[in-house]
């Protein structure tokens, strides 16, 4: 990374004299630690700023993305969210909204995928 990108993801993470932003405020309160970010986070380089504030707009939306997952804490928790979302890079909210799709309808229930033989 190099130093303004650093100094960017500072500034996206905390304000002028330390205390954490909305954006990691928000990731905090759902449970997510910075490990579990800089693992969602790895592979996306110098732009970590720009996808770190565009998962966060898709965790957040009006949609409530992320608290569908939540919701389903068995099989669904930040931890389990950052190592399913390992590796991803840079596609990692578009990623996260088609897992999103295919684990939720649109009202946020989860769906089922039993096999009938």
């Amino acid at each position: 990374m190099r130093w303004h990108s650093v100094k960017d993801f500072n500034d996206v993470c905390f304000d002028e004299i330390g205390n954490k932003t909305q954006i990691l405020d928000d990731f905090y309160k759902v449970g997510f630690r910075l490990n579990d970010l800089s693992r969602v986070l790895s592979m996306t380089g110098n732009n970590a700023t720009s996808i770190l504030r565009n998962f966060h707009k898709s965790c957040f939306n009006k949609e409530n993305y992320l608290n569908h997952f939540l919701a389903e804490e068995e099989l669904f928790t930040p931890k389990n969210l950052s190592k399913i979302l390992y590796g991803v890079g840079i596609n990692i909210y578009p990623i996260f909204e088609k897992l999103h799709d295919i684990c939720f309808d649109k009202a946020g229930n989860k769906i089922s995928f039993e096999q009938s033989f």
